[in-house]
């Protein structure tokens, strides 16, 4: 596809393990991406309702963006949000977690916690 899409505000994290961004109206579900990030993306697919994109430049980075650790992180499909992160990771994961419980009408609290080897 190859449209790329400059300046784009990401918004919040999405349960797909990507986060999501607005660019004009348009819902973006995008991969390599943390709230707050000012990106350039490029689309992968584009539908009526949204579309999916990955990050391609980061202007603006989120604090607790890291060099991923995994070499095949952007490729493999396996490693979401290591580009964040352990910390940053679970408190990604606590609010998918709590989004999705919202949207099925559970109100709560929740805490993630790291697991120990």
């Amino acid at each position: 596809m190859n449209e790329v899409i400059r300046g784009v505000r990401i918004e919040r994290p999405a349960h797909n393990g990507g986060c999501v961004a607005r660019p004009d109206g348009l819902v973006v579900f995008v991969q390599g991406a943390l709230p707050g990030e000012l990106v350039d993306i490029e689309l992968s697919q584009r539908r009526a309702k949204f579309s999916r994109g990955r990050v391609v430049a980061v202007h603006r980075a989120h604090p607790e963006r890291r060099v991923p650790p995994c070499p095949v992180a952007d490729r493999c499909g396996g490693c979401d949000w290591q580009h964040a992160t352990p910390l940053a990771q679970r408190e990604l994961k606590r609010q998918v977690l709590l989004d999705q419980l919202s949207h099925a009408g559970v109100e709560c609290s929740a805490e993630v916690v790291a697991v120990e080897p």
